[in-house]
C-alpha cells in the first residue's frame, strides 16, 4: 500500500525541532528548574518578567517558567499514556476485526460505535463520580476514547490488505490469521498507524488540557499546562502572559506533532505487495 503523501524534509525538521525542544525542556525539569514549581511566595505574586523570573510569577508567587517546564512533563505523560492505552487495545481489535468476518467483526465495530458515544469529557465525569478526579482518571478517560479510533482506523486500513495476492499465498502456505496479521498486514499499515499516533497524541494533549481546565484532570499541587490555563483565567486582564505561555506551549507541541505526522506519512518506499511478498519468503 503505497503512501499517498509526500515526504516534507522541512516539515519533518521543524516538527522534530519543536517536539524535541519541548521534550528536552520537560526532561530537564525532572532534574532542575529555576525554582521549586510548588513553592508559594505570596510576597512575589504577579511579578512581571525580570532577570529573577524570566516569565514572571503567578498569583501565588510561583515561578511561571518552572511551572511550564514541570507542567510539560505531566501533560506529555498523560497524553502518551492515554494514546498507548488506546493503541494497545484498539490496534489488536482492529486487526482481529479485519481478519475475522462474522459476529466477531460486528462485535468489535459495534463496540467501537458504542464507545464513540461517550466522549472523553463525559467519561471523565463518570470516572470522577466513581473514583474522584486525578491524573489516572484523565488517562483512562482519554485512553478509552482512543480505543475505537485505533480500532476503526486499523480495521479500515487492514481490510483491503486481506484481498492481496500475497495474503492468499500466505494462506496457501498454511499460515494462521494471527501470523499473517503480524507479519504481513501490520507492516503494510504501519505508516498509517504512525501518522494516527501523532494525530491522537496532539488530540490527547488538548483533551488533557481541557480536562485539567475544568478541574477533572491533574490536581494540585501537580502542575500541567491545562491547570495553568485554568488558574490564569481570573488574571487574564492583569497578567495575560499567565495564559499565553502554557497556551503557546500546547500550540507548539501540537503543531510539531502534526508536522511530524505529515512528514512521516511519506516515508514509504515500497508498495504493500512488495513488502508482503518479501515478508512471505523471508526466512
Amino acid at each position: 500500500m503505497a503512501s499517498a503523501f509526500n515526504t516534507s524534509p522541512i516539515g519533518f525538521r521543524i516538527g522534530a525541532g519543536l517536539v524535541g525542544l519541548l521534550l528536552a525542556t520537560a526532561l530537564v525539569s525532572l532534574f532542575w528548574t529555576p525554582y521549586d514549581p510548588a513553592m508559594i511566595v505570596i510576597a512575589e505574586k504577579l511579578k512581571p518578567i525580570s532577570f529573577a523570573h524570566w516569565l514572571g510569577t503567578d498569583h501565588f508567587g510561583r515561578d511561571t517558567l518552572s511551572m511550564v517546564m514541570r507542567g510539560g512533563v505531566i501533560s506529555i505523560v498523560v497524553a502518551c499514556a492515554a494514546v498507548a492505552l488506546g493503541a494497545g487495545i484498539g490496534v489488536p481489535l482492529g486487526l482481529i476485526a479485519a481478519a475475522r468476518d462474522g459476529w466477531l467483526r460486528r462485535l468489535v465495530l459495534n463496540g467501537s460505535d458504542f464507545l464513540f458515544a461517550f466522549p472523553a469529557l463525559l467519561t471523565a465525569i463518570l470516572l470522577q463520580a466513581t473514583l474522584g478526579p486525578g491524573m489516572m482518571n484523565a488517562i483512562l478517560a482519554i485512553g478509552i476514547f482512543n480505543i475505537p479510533v485505533f480500532a476503526r482506523v486499523t480495521h479500515g486500513a487492514a481490510l483491503p490488505i486481506w484481498t492481496k495476492d500475497f495474503i492468499m499465498a500466505s494462506r496457501i502456505a498454511g499460515r494462521r490469521d494471527l501470523v499473517i496479521s503480524l507479519r504481513h498486514v501490520l507492516p503494510n499499515i504501519g505508516s498509517l498507524l504512525i501518522v494516527q499516533l501523532t494525530v491522537q497524541m496532539s488530540l490527547a494533549l488538548i483533551a488533557e488540557a481541557a480536562l485539567s481546565y475544568i478541574g477533572l484532570g491533574v490536581q494540585p499541587p501537580l502542575p500541567s499546562w491545562g491547570r495553568m490555563l485554568s488558574e490564569s483565567q481570573t488574571f487574564i486582564a492583569v497578567a495575560p502572559r499567565l495564559a499565553l505561555v502554557p497556551g503557546l506551549a500546547i500550540l507548539l507541541f501540537v503543531l510539531g506533532l502534526n508536522l511530524l505526522g505529515s512528514a512521516m506519512s511519506g516515508r514509504n518506499d515500497l508498495t504493500g505487495e512488495r513488502r508482503g511478498f518479501d515478508a512471505l519468503f523471508r526466512r
